[in-house]
């Protein structure tokens, strides 16, 4: 270090110059050594944190070499699982494809069958109403058959009756045909008779004549002839007559009359029964005919081919 040295008058001068320039070097010498302890106490450190860091370092790259290690394997084991990835990602995507094909046709497969279930709830609402349909019909035919059923006991009930009064009748017109009987003997009989007394009494007026001539006045009198007529009925002609002959009286013109209009209220009476008996027969037959409706179903296109009625009526029997 260049110092300028100045010029002193004595030597005290200089003596104080040189003792306080000593004093100051000593002063920066001291200063230098504080500075170098403190460079050496940095250097210290430094080098402690050098080999702090160095081993830091070390570790570092141990810890490196093992993470690297590691790393390796870790890659390693992710390569082979990232294989085991892609083989399993190929296999999943295969099955995948698979799937989706599989879907596709279980789409189109739930697309048909959606449209068969649209078609069964179409044909099942049809079902049901033609259900609802039947139904209906069934209560009316229910309904209509206890109809049928009630209208049957009555058609019974009242074929029964027809077929009572039908007996009825049939034991009338048998009474009636028995009486008619009687009443042709005892008219023959008369008729004989009466031929007999023309012959044996030429003077006794025409009967023919004597009926002509008062058959105008029939009519007129034939509340009094059906009077007589009730109260002769019980008496037979033929008694009649044998009382008449017992006491030899001729026959009056007015008893001839009458006992034609007794004769002809019989035929008459007889006419009404048997038109009341046809009336019988023809409820009788329509009732069963009504009755048995049902039951000639299956026949309702034959034809049945019924004769006349052969029997003899009361006026045919009369004429023969």
């Amino acid at each position: 270090m260049d110092v300028d040295i100045p010029k002193f008058d004595d030597k005290t001068q200089e003596n104080n110059f040189l003792r306080n320039y000593i004093g100051q070097l000593l002063e920066e010498k001291c200063l230098l050594i504080q500075e170098r302890n403190q460079v050496q106490q940095e250097l210290d450190d430094t080098k402690q944190d050098l080999r702090r860091v160095e081993h830091d370092f070390q570790e570092f790259q141990e810890n490196s070499q093992l993470l690297e290690k590691e790393l390796e394997t870790s890659l390693e084991q992710t390569e082979k699982s990232n294989r085991e990835i892609r083989v399993q990602y190929n296999r999943l995507q295969m099955e995948y494809e698979k799937l989706r094909d599989r879907s596709e046709q279980n789409q189109r497969l739930c697309d048909m069958k959606d449209s068969e279930i649209t078609k069964l709830r179409d044909g099942n609402r049809d079902l049901q109403l033609r259900t609802r349909e039947l139904e209906q019909r069934n209560d009316d035919l229910e309904r209509a058959l206890r109809a049928v059923s009630v209208s049957k006991g009555e058609t019974e009930s009242k074929l029964n009756a027809a077929i009572e009064r039908d007996a009825l009748l049939e034991c009338e017109h048998e009474e009636l045909l028995a009486m008619v009987q009687r009443l042709k003997d005892e008219k023959r009989d008369l008729a004989q008779e009466l031929k007999i007394r023309d012959k044996d009494d030429p003077e006794f007026p025409d009967n023919d004549k004597c009926l002509s001539s008062v058959h105008g006045s029939v009519d007129s009198n034939k509340l009094m002839v059906e009077m007589e007529t009730q109260t002769t009925v019980s008496g037979s002609p033929m008694k009649y007559s044998q009382c008449a002959e017992s006491q030899n009286i001729p026959l009056t013109p007015s008893n001839r009359i009458s006992g034609m209009n007794i004769v002809s209220d019989l035929l008459r009476n007889i006419g009404s029964v048997e038109s009341k008996l046809a009336c019988g027969r023809n409820a009788a037959r329509e009732a069963s005919h009504s009755g048995d409706h049902q039951n000639r179903e299956p026949y309702r296109g034959r034809r049945v081919v019924r004769g006349t009625n052969t029997s003899p009526t009361i006026h045919g029997f009369i004429r023969a």
